[in-house]
């Protein structure tokens, strides 16, 4: 427990650390800086299991590309939500929280296209490849950003 603990505490401080210092030494706002953060952490996360052999190349790419997507739609979400709802604090945890449910159902979209479309293609060899092993994209509540623990 206490090692769990200081790693939140340590990811938490090292995150708050580079949303402050992207949102005082460049013109981003808040919202873009903490999207550019999380997609950070949350390839950082991937880089350590494909170093760990938990996943392989081509699983590293689709992952981060989920996280860099679930990343860009929370933050622009948050942006438009804090223009229509001028409230500082209040329009971008409203346009965050809507940008993150359009992510999730984004993402369970597109993993239901591909176990689709995984489905129709003939097999060529009697082994599958490791982008048609996973069925669906991982949902929200399969992965967190910034953590180590990912399922596929």
């Amino acid at each position: 427990m206490g090692v769990v603990t200081t790693r939140g505490v340590g990811g938490g401080t090292v995150a708050g650390s580079a949303v402050y210092v992207l949102t005082n030494s460049t013109a981003l706002a808040a919202p873009f800086a903490g999207s550019l953060v999380s997609a950070l952490m949350g390839v950082g996360a991937l880089l350590r299991d494909h170093h760990a052999g938990t996943i392989d190349g081509d699983q590293f790419v689709e992952l981060s590309h989920i996280v860099a997507l679930d990343a860009a739609v929370v933050g622009l979400a948050a942006a438009a939500g804090q223009t229509l709802v001028p409230i500082p604090v209040l329009g971008a945890l409203l346009g965050s929280l809507g940008g993150k449910l359009v992510a999730s159902a984004l993402k369970d979209g597109l993993g239901e296209s591909a176990s689709e479309l995984t489905a129709r293609l003939p097999s060529t060899s009697g082994t599958p490849t490791s982008s048609s092993t996973r069925s669906t994209a991982p949902s929200c509540s399969d992965w967190t950003l910034g953590s180590a623990t990912w399922s596929a």
